[in-house]
């Protein structure tokens, strides 16, 4: 799964993360220098992957400061990663804990952005997928 590109890597003194690399994370990001791919996400139903896929894809986002992010983007990796149910999509990221995300607006002009407790949350996701191979 390909997402748009990023630019390249952020210096760590970017980052909201002292100990940032994508490097770091090989069984669950790769990067080439131009885009990066969420290599796999993990949930027992839909519902709990598009908010594991969301929360994984802000956390890599706001590396590149692209927060809030449109939720159409997480909508296109949901797609990608084969857990897109188009007809509950919003009411899907509408059932990820407040604590973790802001959802704002309505429609196509809908944004999404992780609180502090989300970035938590998000990392230990995302240390938890890099530990299995």
């Amino acid at each position: 799964p390909k997402d748009k590109p990023y630019g390249k890597e952020p210096d760590k003194a970017d980052c909201t993360t002292q100990d940032f690399s994508f490097d770091a994370y090989p069984n669950v990001f790769e990067y080439n220098g131009d885009t990066i791919n969420i290599l796999k996400v993990n949930g027992k139903n839909n519902v709990y992957k598009t908010k594991n896929l969301a929360l994984i894809y802000l956390w890599a986002k706001e590396k590149f400061d692209k927060n809030p992010v449109p939720t159409k983007e997480i909508h296109k990796q949901c797609e990608t990663h084969g857990c897109l149910d188009a007809a509950n999509f919003s009411s899907m990221l509408k059932k990820i804990d407040k604590k973790y995300v802001v959802l704002k607006g309505k429609g196509k002009s809908q944004t999404i952005k992780l609180t502090a407790p989300g970035k938590t949350q998000a990392k230990k996701l995302i240390e938890s997928l890099n530990k299995e191979s």
